[in-house]
């Protein structure tokens, strides 16, 4: 049987992110246009490793978190809005459009996830989530933040645009399946600082930002900062972090 997925979302589903496509114009009607490209993406990536992609949104209370963490076979943490820095121990200080409820559910479900062992896949947000959630913190805005991080490259559209090299440690479940180093697209603004617990960091932007993280233990937990699920149709080496995801899945 091909392993279904959860993959976490926004707190709009991919039928209402279209809706709000349609509908919107500026700034607003940009990040949904940019919101349905990734899921999109996501939602292929799963599919062409043979696993089957389903839609959680947080508007599922957290003891649906649970039932999910029992009901699917691995777990894909998406991009989107930052993080409360509340949830890592800080005050606001550079992060914008947070969604605590979002928060809370995938909080919730990674917990279960990780309890379980089941694979978990983490995209973006998604790196930031597993690091908070395992006691690390967040550079709540890299522009602010000085040094040479300051200058790290970011770009919205297009998704697939390649801005900076990440460097891979080798041995690293991410180098073998990407190789040592390539290059890689960028749309975030925060990035990960003190690690979580069960977390090491085996890919870096030139300018240190964290790129990539990975779990200590024998369960699949792959973090990376940028984004994939923009470049896996095109770019095989991009394809197989699902393939090894999904595979873990099965």
């Amino acid at each position: 049987m091909r392993p279904l997925i959860a993959v976490s979302c926004h707190e709009l589903d991919a039928p209402e992110l279209a809706r709000g496509m349609e509908a919107l114009q500026g700034d607003r009607g940009a990040t949904f246009m940019l919101l349905w490209e990734l899921y999109a993406g996501i939602f292929d990536g799963v599919a062409r490793a043979g696993g089957v992609p389903v839609s959680l949104s947080c508007t599922h209370g957290t003891e649906d978190a649970l039932l999910a963490a029992d009901r699917f076979d691995g777990f894909l943490l998406s991009g989107g809005a930052d993080l409360d820095p509340a949830r890592y121990g800080q005050a606001m200080g550079g992060s914008r459009n947070v969604s605590p409820r979002r928060d809370a559910f995938e909080a919730a479900l990674l917990e279960a996830a990780l309890k379980r062992r089941k694979p978990v896949f983490a995209i973006c947000r998604g790196l930031q989530l597993v690091n908070a959630v395992l006691g690390g913190t967040l550079i709540q805005d890299l522009a602010s933040a000085g040094g040479p991080a300051a200058a790290h490259p970011i770009c919205d559209f297009p998704s697939d645009k390649r801005v900076h090299r990440v460097d891979l440690e080798p041995g690293s479940l991410a180098a073998s399946l990407l190789g040592p180093s390539f290059e890689a697209n960028s749309l975030h603004h925060q990035g990960a600082d003190r690690i979580g617990r069960g977390l090491r960091v085996t890919g870096r932007a030139p300018d240190g930002v964290v790129e990539a993280l990975e779990g200590t233990g024998p369960s699949f937990l792959l973090g990376v900062q940028w984004h994939p699920e923009s470049l896996a149709a095109e770019d095989p080496a991009q394809q197989r972090l699902f393939d090894a995801f999904v595979q873990a899945c099965s």
